[in-house]
């Protein structure tokens, strides 16, 4: 799954917190409307709000991977895991 994907996906999984998806939101909101350093330039938007959602995504990875036993990050492409359990014979 792309970035803007894992963005969009990360503030639909309840396992987010809502304070985090809302000052996600918010900053990023309050960065397009408010007084723009270059005003007709929509640069400095765009990178902002690429920073903001790459920040968000890590932190919010993070969230989500806490949920699952073992895991150390969150990969979006992963359908589940396997449980292996293997046992050792003594072939005499």
């Amino acid at each position: 799954m792309n970035w803007l994907g894992r963005v969009f996906t990360l503030l639909l999984d309840p396992r987010v917190p809502y304070q985090k998806k809302l000052l996600f939101l918010f900053l990023v909101i309050f960065y397009w409307l408010a007084l723009d350093l270059m005003p007709f330039v929509p640069l400095d938007d765009l990178l902002v709000t690429l920073l903001g959602g790459w920040l968000f995504v890590q932190s919010a990875s993070k969230d989500v991977a806490g949920h699952r036993p073992g895991a150390s990050s969150w990969n979006s492409d992963t359908q589940g895991a396997i449980d292996v359990e293997g046992r050792f014979v003594d072939e005499d």
